[in-house]
This record gives structure tokens, C-alpha cells and sequence, in this order.
């Protein structure tokens, strides 16, 4: 049982290289100059249908004030993928102002 869901999904151009994403992994976050970041507390990722993903976040306290410091604190989220063609790759966003914004008000009605 999760604490919250995310789901990830992934769209591609007619005719691009990327035909699918076979699997992806628990986010990452980080702050800007990190190379690295330090993933979410999860249950586990499964497949939903092709190219969407349902992530599960920990229960529990512990872990639960791990994945909402991270997220209000870290400004990028990586995800780690691989390919439906077994090429491994990563998904990189940054949170932004207007992220931030959304998700504090995400995280204010969860509470």
C-alpha cells in the first residue's frame, strides 16, 4: 500500500527514434549542482499500459517526511528509464517557480 501515486507517462513524435519505455524507476531529486540525487522513498513502480507507469510512495512517517522534504527542497527531478529498444536513459526535469507553486498546493490539500 502507498502513501500517494504518481503516474508518468510518455508520448512520442510520429516517426521518432524513442518508439517506447519498456520500464522506469523511483524519481530522483536533487539540487541543481548535484550530479546525483537522492531517490524517493517507494514501494515500487509497475506498467499501467504501454508508456505509463504508476509509482507508489512508502507509508509511514519516516518515509513519508523523506519524500515531502525532498520534494519541497529540491528544485530537479531525474528519472531514470529504459528504452522499449533496452538503451538506458534518463528523463530530467527542472521544478521551477510555477512547479513549486502547483505542488505546494498539492501537498496542502493531501494534508
Amino acid at each position: 500500500k502507498a502513501s500517494h501515486t504518481v503516474v508518468v507517462g510518455f508520448n512520442f513524435a510520429p516517426g521518432s527514434d524513442i518508439t517506447g519505455v519498456k520500464q522506469i524507476r523511483v524519481p530522483q531529486l536533487r539540487s541543481e549542482e548535484a550530479p546525483a540525487g537522492d531517490e524517493l522513498a517507494g514501494v515500487g513502480v509497475v506498467p499501467i499500459m504501454d508508456n505509463f507507469f504508476l509509482i507508489g510512495l512508502a507509508q509511514g512517517d519516516t518515509n513519508v517526511a523523506h519524500n515531502l522534504d525532498l520534494i519541497k527542497s529540491r528544485g530537479w527531478f531525474d528519472v531514470p528509464i529504459e528504452l522499449a529498444s533496452g538503451k538506458v536513459a534518463k528523463i530530467t526535469f527542472e521544478k521551477g517557480v510555477q512547479g513549486d507553486r502547483v505542488l505546494a498546493d498539492a501537498l496542502a490539500a493531501w494534508q
